[in-house]
Parts: structure tokens; sequence; C-alpha cells
């Protein structure tokens, strides 16, 4: 752990044999009487010194849009540590952490932002109670403020997780865990006379009842907010319905089981200039898709929530206005046009980007990637190439022949008008075609409607030219001289693949991934049979 200011990074899964503690009461920074009574009489002037001087945002971070941003969830603790180390490397701010268990142990999630001020901040997981307090103390004497605090269970004991980030604006703030629905709404009546909003709530089950855990901070901008607990789902859904018309956009949102049934908690603020998403009680796979298609329509992610229902794990998240494309103003007759396209070919999904100039200006996804899954098709769908493979075999073709060099150093000599027996051994005498002719479908190389003995070959082989093998004896097709007539082929571009693989040493796969998808930043693109693992159909 690095604490040395301004920059404090930390991932640390703190354990300790501690009894842990249900009801939990800290605050910080909380004046005395006679500094509140100051601090809320010099308010408006510093708000409007504030607003002059346009040096501070009373959010939680500063609203910005085009941010870079990253979220992961059900994530291992190891998976966790490794996305927490390459996220940092990326100069991004951690901020929405939770876990939760399964039949799989416990799992974690993570939301981050790009740290456009560069604050130090840290998040911790898998404190005791005790641990907890401690790193408590450590960051607010280093002049942090929390942004966020969970607890779950893990290996029967009750863990905790919090993020702090370095408190620059020196904002006065508040922080409680462990309190009784009786002791929050006393809580909340005296912070809320005082001028502080609540920015996190966290509702947690105990032997002794349900306790809440929340963060406030000094309302220096006289935000609009509200925060309500304890609603049924149609309660909450009036709610959302209610605010939004009146500007109040859900930024953080809680749900949880009572002997009452599925209980909801959320909090709302004001926030103009944003487009806003909340949506709740979605399936993983829903879940997924709603993540996909916002992304792409130029939201981030700010707050994710994975609860227990009776209907099994339900999943939540509140999505911000961030990309310049969500203002693109040909948007609304873009998604008419591909939507009347796949409407008119009957096709299952379709993915669009338009990229001007280096800037990618729309992005979108149409209907399903994955029909039988319920998976929708996303700008990151990766869709099976077909018959544009022929394409990228070409041009690895005409790369090596041009260059005769590998990129580990490797040299040979290939071109690619000599006959394909010059390069493949043994190959029957019938086959008088050469490399080029196999490219441009002059080969007679038989294809799966012209030969069907070619056709439902449904044995993996390891190389090209083990497949060539199987069935070069095949011959070409009946009457047609190579180079004189053009005859689609499949199979020609097996026989490619082979000379590839003789005169370099390497697979076709191999070749693919080092000389054009790593080469070339292609970092979807893939070999779909690079094992034996077919379809079932």
């Amino acid at each position: 752990m690095r604490s040395k200011k301004p920059r404090l990074f930390t991932n640390i899964n703190a354990k300790t044999h501690q009894p842990t503690t249900e009801m939990i009461s800290h605050t910080i920074n909380r004046e005395n009487q006679l500094n509140l009574k100051l601090i809320q009489i010099s308010t408006l002037l510093f708000i409007l010194l504030l607003n002059c001087m346009n040096i501070v945002n009373a959010a939680i971070l500063k609203d910005e849009k085009n941010l870079n941003w990253a979220s992961k969830r059900d994530l291992t603790s190891s998976q966790f540590s490794q996305d927490f180390d390459k996220y940092r490397r990326q100069n991004l701010m951690m901020i929405d952490v939770d876990g939760y268990t399964d039949a799989s142990g416990v799992l974690y999630s993570m939301v981050w932002r790009e740290n456009t001020d560069k604050r130090g901040w840290a998040e911790l997981r898998d404190m005791s109670s005790a641990t907890y307090h401690q790193k408590w103390s450590e960051y607010r004497d280093k002049g942090f403020r929390p942004l966020d605090v969970e607890t779950y269970i893990k290996d029967g004991r009750r863990m905790w997780a919090g993020i702090w980030v370095e408190n620059v604006e020196k904002w006065d703030w508040s922080s409680h865990r462990g309190l009784t629905s009786a002791e929050h709404a006393a809580l909340f009546a005296d912070m809320s006379e005082r001028g502080f909003r609540i920015i996190d709530i966290e509702v947690y089950s105990t032997s002794k009842g349900h306790r809440y855990n929340s963060i406030w901070y000094f309302n220096f901008d006289h935000r609009g907010w509200f925060q309500l607990r304890d609603m049924t789902r149609a309660s909450y859904l009036a709610e959302v319905d209610d605010k939004w018309k009146d500007g109040f956009k859900v930024v953080d949102f809680e749900s949880y089981q009572t002997n009452k049934g599925q209980r909801y908690a959320a909090i709302w603020e004001k926030k103009p200039g944003f487009a806003w998403q909340v949506r709740t009680e979605r399936t993983k796979q829903e879940f997924v898709n709603l993540w996909h298609q916002y992304a792409d329509e130029g939201y981030r992610l700010i707050d994710f929530e994975r609860y227990q229902t009776s209907e099994g794990y339900r999943y939540a998240g509140v999505w911000a206005e961030n990309a310049s494309r969500f203002q693109y103003n040909k948007k609304s007759q873009i998604d008419n046009l591909i939507s009347s396209y796949r409407s008119i070919n009957n096709l299952p999904g379709i993915s669009v980007a338009i990229i001007d100039n280096g800037t990618t200006i729309y992005r979108r996804g149409f209907g399903l990637a994955d029909v039988a899954n319920n998976k929708t098709a996303h700008t990151k769908t990766v869709y099976n190439s077909a018959s544009v493979a022929k394409l990228v075999g070409g041009t690895l073709m005409a790369k090596l022949a041009d260059e005769g060099e590998l990129t580990d150093g490797t040299t040979f000599s290939l071109d690619v008008t000599n006959p394909t027996s010059t390069y493949i051994a043994g190959l029957p005498a019938a086959h008088t075609h050469n490399v080029n002719e196999l490219l441009s479908h002059l080969s007679c190389v038989g294809h799966y409607q012209t030969t069907p003995s070619i056709a439902n070959q449904t044995t993996h082989y390891d190389s090209a030219t083990e497949a060539m093998q199987s069935i070069w004896n095949i011959g070409l097709i009946n009457g047609c001289t190579p180079g004189t007539a053009w005859n689609y082929s499949t199979p020609a571009f097996t026989f490619a693949g082979a000379v590839l693989e003789s005169v370099t040493g390497k697979t076709v796969n191999e070749l693919l991934e080092e000389e054009l998808f790593i080469p070339f930043g292609l970092s979807s693109m893939r070999v779909q049979y690079d094992t034996n693992a077919l379809p079932a159909n």
C-alpha cells in the first residue's frame, strides 16, 4: 500500500480474527455547534464564491462527460485483483464496489471512472468491522472522505469494503454504519436539518433485524435530493416516475428482502444537463444486454447492485450520459434506417458503427446476436465472418509473399505464381494449379455443391495441411482446366493454407494470430475452429 499523497491506490484483502460488531456508528468532520452555525451562515457567500470561480462541483465527484470508464461484475477475488491493477494503470478511479455471496462463494463488482484531477484514492475489501474502522481512521487523518461502503458475508463472517477519495474540496462529511431503522430515521432528520445530503445508503440483514449504512456530504450547492427506503416494488416505480417528471434522477439504489417481501431504497438528485437511465430487477442476461446497449448509446455505468429475490438473483444499474455520440443529430434517422433494413432482410441481428475522422459518432446493435440465449447484438458482438474469411486469408498470403519474413525474424521464399506442388510435397499430379489460382477461384478445386464428396466434413484437424490431405485425392472438377474457368471454392483456401504452413513451419492459426491479429490490433478477431469443440448443429 502506498500512502504518499496526493496519489494513493490500495487493494487489500484485510483479514483479522477479531469478532464482528453488528451496530457501529462513526462520524467525522462534525464541527461543534458554533462552527456548524458559522458554516451555515457563510454557506451562501461560499456558494457565490464557488460559482464565480467555477472551481468545484458539489456532486459526489464532479459531473463530467466524455470520460473513460469501465465496470466488471461477478468477479472472483483473484479476478478482482487483476482488473484492479489493469484499470488503475489506466488512470481510472473506482467509484463503486460490492461483494455478494452465491453458490460459488463471494463474488465482487467494480465500477470505474476516469480520474480527471488525479486525486488520491483507496479501495479495500474483505475487512472485519474493526479493520474497516482502523482504515477509516487512517484515511480520515490523511484527508480522505468515504465514497462507498459495502458489507457482505464471507465464510460465515461479516466483511466490509470501502472506497475513499482525497477530499481536495475540503467538504464536511459524515459516515455511519450499523444503524437501526429508528436510528437512521433520527440521523436523517438531524443531518438534513444541518444542511447535509445523503450520497450512499446500504441496507443489510442481521440476526437482530435490518441495519443501515450511510455517507453524508454537506450540501454546498443546495442541490435538490430525496432519499426513500422500505418501498414496495410498486411504490418504488411510482416514485421513480413522479420524481423523474421534476428532474430528479436515481443516483443510488438498494434492494433487500424482508418478512413482508422485497423492499427498495433509493437516492435521487437533480441532474440538469445529463440524460439518465436506471434499470432494476433484471436477470443476468437482461442486465448484460442493457449494459451493451447503453454503452453503445453513450452512457456510462455509475452504480451497480446485485441482490437476492424470491425468484433468484437480480441486477440493477444506473447509467449517466457520457459520450458525445449520444447527442448525434442523425441518430434517430439511422436507427430507423437500420431497423428497416434488418426487417426487410429478415436479419436476427446487426451491428453498425459510423466513424468520422477517427471519431465514433454513432454505434449501436439491433436485434439478437444469439437468438437461443437472448443475447442482443451490440458493437462488441463478434460475428461469424463466413466467407469474408477468404479476404483475411488472401491478405495473409499477400503480406507473407511480399515480405518473405515473419514477425519473429524467420525468412522464407514464396512466389504465388509458382505451382502449388512447389510447396506441398506429395501433392497428387491432378493438382496443376498455382497458388494465385487457389486465391482467385481459378484452381478447379471443387466446392461443396460441385463436389459432394467434399461436403459435410465433421472431422477436426489441427492444421490446414492435415485437412487438405483428407481431400486432395478427390481431384479437380471434371472438365475444368486451372486458370481458364472460374469456380467458387472454399476448399481451395485449405490448399492455400497448407502452402503457408509448408513455407513458414507454422499453422495457419498461428500465422493469423502472429502476423495479422496482434500486429494490427485486431483484438476481437479469432479463429473459429481452433479446437475440436464443434457446435451441436
